[in-house]
């Protein structure tokens, strides 16, 4: 049960994190390329979702500024930043997994 538990989570796939407002300046190219193909394939499902991404990790806004400057309630910028987070984890797991 333990390792099923541990498979849902990652399973000890190689965690790679989003510290707002800490653009890709210590990235090697393929990073980097990997971000822009993920949130591009982000922008085309989930155009809200890229706004806020880029707001947040690339401009350091808060949740709070991002709401006022989108005009939207802050949990639906809080939902959005949730579901964009989840996606790019996956986009950027599935590189981890196999850069190529």
């Amino acid at each position: 049960a333990i390792a099923r538990q541990a498979g849902k989570r990652g399973g000890g796939a190689p965690v790679i994190t989003l510290a707002e407002g800490d653009a890709a300046r210590d990235s090697n190219l393929d990073d980097v390329i990997a971000i822009d193909d993920a949130l591009k394939k982000l922008a085309a499902f989930d155009p809200r979702g890229a706004r806020v991404v880029e707001q947040r990790f690339f401009g350091g806004l808060t949740l709070e500024e991002i709401a006022e400057t989108e005009g939207d309630s802050l949990a639906t910028i809080n939902r959005a930043w949730r579901a964009a987070r989840a996606f790019l984890t996956v986009e950027l797991r599935d590189f981890r997994a196999d850069p190529g």
